[in-house]
């Protein structure tokens, strides 16, 4: 299992949450508070440092004011992205936003960050998760639920 496939699981075990069980749930519990731990410290990890913040700030802004507006005023904004106004135009000065040597810095960074994380998103999970038993599961679960949560079930033995 690779770090990347947490985020499948917690919703795995978000999708078992009406199935019945004590020890089942327990199992459940437990391995959903750690993957929740590990997936938050992901998210800090992935932060963007402060002088890229500070670029990226300037960056929103020259969209904003390249941005068309509608009748009322408002900016346009299509499939979460700004409707630029004039491509030509804000394309040169993106550039030489991105040019300063400050920004240059900063963006270099973060792509490097970013490499990194989706890096560690391939690398095996190390996490150890709470075994709950085959027999403990419950009879109603279906295929896709018990393929999301197969990593804590121990099988019967035969």
């Amino acid at each position: 299992m690779k770090n990347s496939d947490l985020t499948r699981i917690l919703k795995g075990i978000a999708d078992c949450g009406q199935l019945k069980g004590i020890k089942f749930a327990y199992g459940l519990a437990k391995n959903q508070s750690v993957i929740t731990e590990e997936i938050s410290t992901f998210q800090k990890i992935i932060q963007p440092k402060k002088d890229f913040l500070v670029y990226d700030a300037a960056r929103i802004e020259l969209c904003r004011s390249h941005t068309k507006k509608d009748k009322n005023n408002q900016l346009l904004i299509k499939n979460n992205e700004f409707v630029i106004d004039n491509k030509v135009e804000f394309d040169i000065e993106l550039k030489k936003l991105q040019e300063i040597p400050e920004n240059c810095k900063a963006i270099a960074n973060f792509k490097q960050q970013e490499k990194e994380y989706n890096e560690f998103l391939t690398k095996e999970c190390e996490l150890s998760f709470f075994k709950i038993k085959f027999e403990d599961v419950p009879t109603d679960i279906t295929v896709i639920q018990m393929t999301a949560i197969q990593e804590f079930i121990i099988e019967p033995v035969k």
